[in-house]
């Protein structure tokens, strides 16, 4: 099985070791670069060039091993509609606090994160994908759309997958949860209680205040963000959006010239 992979990228600043992975794994049909922001948008015009029934979208702060998709073909399914694999952080931070997390749950079943920064998809499922406005939980909005369309979303355990980026820290995060109801109470309430409870024994863990600084400030805005966006009754962001400005995107075929475009 050969599929096209799409690295969606802001400026383009994408992880060597990714792109060697890809120009000489075998299953690479052609690696497809879309430039432009945001991330849901760029992954919808990955998807409309590529062709198969199904492509992978890898962000392009991530790293895989090289027989990443032959982890995903066993689960390949007629009602499956898209297959992700939970990714390693490397921020400190996040690496304390999953670790705690995992000694409880399997990251992989963690149902708050759908892990679409290494995935692939049925590509007609996106045919009349319109793409959310929202860089903050974008990963939740196209796993809403696919479960719409009657498919399911499986997320693999760790298989290599590595996430180099940052988690960003930011009130508007917590405001798109909050207006965009991502997030069941249930869900909310169960995610405080985790972070109340984990993050000072991922603080001592680590022997790192500053990782006990970083959670406590996230958390703290995260639902800073929510609260806000709960008092004014925020509208949601779920507008089809009709137009976008004009982008830039690209295309880069496999050095080997398996398949060009």
């Amino acid at each position: 099985m050969k599929i096209d992979v799409i690295i969606p990228t802001k400026n383009g600043d994408i992880q060597p070791d990714l792109l060697n992975t890809l120009t000489h794994a075998e299953w690479v049909n052609t690696i497809i670069i879309t430039k432009t922001s945001p991330i849901n948008l760029a992954r919808k015009q990955g998807i409309m060039l590529a062709e198969g029934e199904w492509a992978a979208m890898i962000d392009d702060d991530m790293t895989i091993p090289n027989d990443w998709l032959s982890h995903f073909q066993p689960e390949l399914t007629s009602d499956v509609g898209a297959i992700s694999s939970q990714a390693q952080q490397t921020d400190p931070p996040s690496l304390a606090y999953l670790k705690v997390v995992k000694c409880f749950r399997p990251l992989h079943h963690v149902d708050t994160v759908p892990y679409s920064n290494n995935m692939i998809i049925r590509r007609s499922l996106m045919n009349d994908y319109k793409p959310c406005p929202q860089f903050f939980g974008e990963d939740h909005y196209m796993h809403r759309k696919i479960k719409e369309q009657g498919y399911r979303w499986i997320v693999l355990p760790h298989i290599g997958a590595v996430h180099h980026g940052k988690i960003h820290d930011s009130v508007d995060g917590g405001i798109a949860y909050g207006k965009n109801r991502y997030y069941t109470f249930k869900q909310l309430l169960r995610r405080g209680l985790a972070r109340f409870l984990f993050t000072p024994w991922a603080a001592i863990t680590s022997f790192s205040i500053r990782n006990l600084y970083h959670l406590l400030s996230e958390n703290t805005h995260f639902y800073a963000g929510w609260l806000k966006s709960r008092i004014q009754n925020s509208p949601s962001d779920f507008q089809i959006m009709e137009k976008y400005a004009p982008t830039k995107f690209y295309l880069d075929p496999k050095i080997n010239g398996d398949t060009e475009k």
